[in-house]
C-alpha cells in the first residue's frame, strides 16, 4: 500500500501560478530565471516572498511527474480548461490520494449515472482509507477538513464537478481540447483515461483487450 502524500492539503491545483511559471521558463530557459523573476517582478502575486516560494518548490515538484507533452500543451496553449485538466493529471501522479478519489468516487459514480457528488461523500471514502492509511489517522480535524475540501477544488477545477444545489456538485465530463484528449487515449494510462470518465469497455476498446 502506498503511504499517501499528505502535503496536497498546503494548496490547491495552482493553475494559474502554473501557467505563469511554465510560460516564464519557455521564455527564460532556466528555472533559475523563473525564480529571479518570481523575486524581481512579484511574478505569482503574493503579498510575502516566502508564500511565493512555497508555490514555486511545490509546483516544480508536480510538474517533474508531468509528462513532455502536458508540459508543452500548458506553454503553448490558451484554453483554460485545459490547464486545469493537465494540472489535475499531474497531481494526482503526485498526490495519489487525489487520484483515488477521481477512480473510485467520480469515475465509479459517472459509470452508474449517479451524478451528484454528495457533501458527505469524500469524507466517508477517506474514513474508509484509514485502516489501510495511517498517515490519515494522525491528521488533525482541522486538517482533515481542509483535505476534503483541497480535494473537491482540485476535482471540480480540473473540469469534472460544476455547482448542482445546496452543498453539492454534479459530475461532468471534462471539456478539453480534442487534440489533448488524444494525447491522453494515446498514453494509454488506465488511471487518466478513468479521468476523462471512459467506461471500463471504452478502456479495454481504446487498449485493445477486448476478446
Amino acid at each position: 500500500m502506498i503511504k499517501y502524500n499528505l502535503s496536497i492539503t498546503t494548496g490547491g491545483l495552482f493553475v494559474p501560478e502554473t501557467v505563469t511559471l511554465l510560460k516564464t521558463y519557455k521564455e527564460t530557459e532556466s528555472w533559475d530565471g523563473v525564480w529571479k523573476k518570481v523575486e524581481d517582478e512579484n511574478l505569482l502575486q503574493k503579498t510575502h516572498l516566502r508564500s511565493a516560494k512555497n508555490i514555486y518548490t511545490d509546483v516544480k515538484k508536480r510538474l517533474s511527474t508531468a509528462y513532455p507533452w502536458e508540459i508543452e500543451t500548458i506553454m503553448h496553449s490558451e484554453d483554460p480548461e485545459d490547464w486545469g485538466f493537465i494540472c489535475m493529471a499531474f497531481t494526482a501522479r503526485r498526490y495519489h490520494i487525489l487520484r483515488d478519489v477521481l477512480v473510485d468516487i467520480i469515475n465509479y459514480k459517472w459509470q452508474g449515472g449517479d451524478l451528484v457528488l454528495e457533501s458527505f461523500e469524500i469524507p466517508e471514502y477517506v474514513n474508509a482509507l484509514t485502516p489501510d492509511h495511517p498517515e490519515l489517522d494522525k491528521l488533525s480535524t482541522r486538517t482533515r477538513e481542509d483535505l476534503m475540501q483541497i480535494l473537491k477544488r482540485d476535482i471540480r477545477d480540473g473540469g469534472l464537478l460544476e455547482k448542482h444545489t445546496g452543498r453539492t456538485f454534479r459530475i461532468k465530463l471534462p471539456r478539453i481540447g480534442d487534440s489533448l484528449r488524444n494525447l491522453y487515449v494515446q498514453e494509454g494510462s488506465i488511471d487518466y483515461l478513468r479521468f476523462l470518465l471512459f467506461s471500463e469497455y471504452e478502456i479495454k476498446k481504446i487498449k485493445g483487450d477486448l476478446t
